[in-house]
């Protein structure tokens, strides 16, 4: 979405240049096989990637994967 969404990619980087000083939003690189959500545990956190992909998918209890 953000990479088609130029206009809300330049909100974000503007915002990011604006709030630099406290915790609202960071900047973060992870490496590759990087877990960044689990099925069935909370997080507090939002995630937009700017570049790269990732993997997004469910489990079922057979192991099977679903990918979304």
């Amino acid at each position: 979405m953000v990479r088609v969404n130029k206009d809300f990619l330049k909100f974000i980087q503007d915002h990011f240049k604006l709030t630099n000083d406290n915790d609202e939003i960071e900047l973060v690189s992870f490496k590759a096989d990087k877990i960044l959500m689990e099925q069935y545990k909370i997080t507090r956190n939002v995630y937009l990637i700017k570049s790269g992909i990732c993997k997004v998918y469910f489990e079922e209890e057979n192991g099977k994967e679903y990918i979304l």
